[in-house]
């Protein structure tokens, strides 16, 4: 399975401390420098700029043709951009992406996603990872898996 990831899903999976789980179900992840550049900027968290500092071995950080960058719609940010170029140049199975426009250009583009806003709440009042395409439920019940925090774009 070819599975490509935006820096958004990466980011909250290592704050929750769950990014192993991409590993156990899809084995490898696909991730494009400019996302591998978001997540170590400064403006990150420590924790996520140490962790693509030094990946692990099943992320393969790739470059993205500039040419297949450029015909992605310009008011989506680099690192969206550079995650659907290679979701398209790769023909990937999954692409793992948060930002709505990037979700709709995907769509648009007939992708096939996951994202948080799948994320549901628990009868604790609290949200928690559901996603169907990331995390089977029988995972979300045994880790007992939260969101990171309430946000806009979890609605």
């Amino acid at each position: 399975m070819i599975v490509v990831a935006d820096s958004g899903p990466l980011h909250y999976l290592i704050l929750i401390e769950h990014i192993e789980l991409l590993r156990r179900f899809y084995g490898q992840v696909l991730v494009p420098e400019p996302v591998a550049g978001e997540l170590s900027a400064a403006a990150a968290p420590a924790v996520v700029r140490d962790w693509i500092t030094k990946p692990p071995t099943w992320v393969d950080v790739r470059p993205v043709p500039s040419d297949a960058v450029s015909m992605i719609r310009d008011d989506l940010d680099l690192g969206e951009r550079a995650a659907i170029a290679l979701a398209e140049t790769m023909h990937a199975d999954l692409l793992l992406i948060d930002e709505a426009a990037g979700r709709a250009e995907a769509k648009r583009r007939h992708l096939p996603i996951w994202t948080r806003r799948s994320c549901t709440r628990s009868s604790t009042g609290g949200r928690s990872h559901s996603e169907a395409h990331l995390l089977p439920q029988s995972e979300v019940e045994q880790h007992q898996l939260r969101c990171p925090r309430h946000s806009p774009d979890l609605d």
